[in-house]
Order: C-alpha cells, then structure tokens, then sequence
C-alpha cells in the first residue's frame, strides 16, 4: 500500500530498487509505483477506464509570504491521477566510480555551466538543463531522476505528484512560473501555466478584494460578480475596518506599498465593501445587503453597529 517499504529479502535488510516505475502485485489486477528507494509512492488497479476524456487544467495564481504555511492543491476535471511538472531543469544522480569523477553540466537558472566533482564511491544529486557530461573518472555514471522541484518551486514547498497537493513554507521571495499537466487513465491534459509570487513576511494581514471593478457605490460594488485578489491591512482584525491602511504587495521590488483606492467601493469576500481613498485608507463600511454604512468621524454608536453587524 502507499507508504510502504518493500524488501528484497525476508530479513529486511535490503529494500527493493522499484526504479520509479510501476509493479504489478500478485495474480489479480493490483499494481504500486516504487521509487529506487523501495518505497510505495501510490497504489491502484487496472481496472477498464471510465474516462472520456483527458483533465482540463486552469489554475489560478497564487500568493503567499516567507513563513507562511502553504497548503493547496491543483485540481482539474475528469479525475486526473498524476500531476507533472513540465520544464527542462532535470535532476540527476552522479556517482564517483571507482576513481571520483568530474562532470559538467548547465545552471537552470542562468544557462552557465559548471562543474561538479564526486568523490571515489560517493554520490551527489545535481539539477541542469543538459545531461551531464563526464570529463574524468573511471565506472562513474549520471542517472536521470527526472524534473528538478528545487529549482521550480519556491524553496521550502514540495509537491505531491500524486494528488497535486502542494505544502510547505516558503523561505525566499519570487516570483514562480510553474508549467503543469495532469493525467488520468484516458490522456494526458494541455500544459497549464500559472505562478506562485512570493512576497517577504510581513505583520499585514492579507484579506480578499476585488479591485478590478471598482464602483462609486457600496450597493454596486456588493452586485459585482467578484474576481478577488489578495490585498493587505494594517488593522487588527481578519478584514480592514475604518481608518485601517489597505497595501498591495509590489512583486517587482517586494514591497508592501498604499493602495490608491480612489474614493471608490470595492467588494470584499466576506459579504461586504468598504471604500478606500487615494491614499490607502478605508473611509467606509457597509454590509452587502444593507443601507447603512459607517464614515470615517461618525459617531461611535454607528460604527459600533455595523461591526457587530459584519461579525
């Protein structure tokens, strides 16, 4: 089953080189993918395909923060079962042979190449856009493991190819473009590309707005069909009351800068738009659905109110 270990012998003490492939399990229809370590990545059945047709894949973009927990996960239509990473960053297992060996091969990053030495019966595991190339070393070989996470994801998020679940916490700012497909027992989807934007921690909390239809009224800002980004707030609670700052994250320089609302309604997600001047701050609440709302100066009574309305 998945997350298990398989063994070459009974006592244990040498675990099963599966060569990241698919196995078949005893005499009925049962098969497990197992990587080079013995370990059962997932399990199935070959049972007759239901499908009609491949996955359709559009994932949104994603943003987060360093230190951030990150839990998502990719989805598409028709039951896709494997989730794959396009690109031609590659990893590969080098060995030292028996003399060390001495390869070069290509950054992901920058397109310059480099050299890498192995020491006499060691291994390195490396990522490179070109296959490597042995320059000296006797019995030393490169071993394709396929595409390099390292260098696709932001650092600290690992994927499960599997579910498309995709975990972690960030630790460095970016900006990520990630190219994906999924399959399921009928084919394989088009390749879907969509970005991770890692902006640096922050003490803002991040809300969701919809900044792209803009209204000069709480009641036609609350009639929008929403299409939310992730703003900020300098405010206490989970969304930005009276007299709170709103920021945007600027992804080119990471900076968290004022949003220039113009004096004009924005719809929030949790059933409510608020109004935000040229300089970043809210001027006013109202609750979708009501008439009343609160302006920066009203008396205490009224701004009272319509918090414990949104609550």
């Amino acid at each position: 089953m998945e997350g298990d270990t398989i063994y070459d012998g009974a006592d244990g003490l040498t675990t099963y080189d599966g060569a990241s492939s698919l196995h078949k399990i005893g005499s009925g229809d049962d098969y497990v993918y197992v990587n080079s370590e013995g370990f059962v990545v997932f399990n199935g059945d070959c049972s007759a395909c239901t499908e009609t047709a491949v996955p359709v894949v559009n994932i949104p973009n994603f943003t987060f923060t360093v230190g951030e927990g990150v839990d998502i996960k990719l989805v598409g239509t028709n039951n896709p079962e494997e989730w794959t990473l396009i690109s031609p960053c590659q990893s590969y297992s080098l060995s030292g042979g028996e003399t060390g060996g001495v390869y070069t091969l290509t950054h992901c990053n920058g397109g310059s190449s480099f050299e890498v030495q192995v020491p006499k019966g060691g291994f390195r595991t490396v990522c490179s856009v070109t296959a490597p190339v042995l320059v000296t070393g006797s019995g030393a070989t490169a071993t394709l493991l396929g595409v390099c996470t390292d260098e696709i994801l932001p650092l600290g998020l690992t994927i499960n190819f599997r579910s498309g679940a995709i975990v972690g916490v960030p630790s460095e700012t970016g900006v990520y473009r990630i190219v994906v497909t999924a399959t399921n027992c009928f084919g394989t989807s088009n390749q879907d590309v969509f970005l991770i934007t890692v902006g640096p921690a922050t003490q803002y909390r991040r809300f969701n707005c919809d900044s792209s239809q803009p209204k000069s009224n709480a009641s036609d800002a609350c009639a929008v069909t929403p299409s939310y980004s992730i703003y900020y707030h300098d405010g206490e609670d989970e969304y930005p009351r009276v007299n709170d700052f709103v920021f945007f994250l600027n992804t080119e320089t990471a900076e968290y800068l004022p949003y220039n609302g113009g004096y004009l309604w924005y719809l929030m997600d949790n059933n409510s738009s608020i109004r935000i001047d040229n300089i970043g701050q809210v001027t006013d609440i109202s609750l979708c659905g009501e008439t009343k709302s609160t302006e920066a100066g009203d008396d205490k009574t009224t701004e009272d109110d319509l918090e414990k309305t949104i609550e």
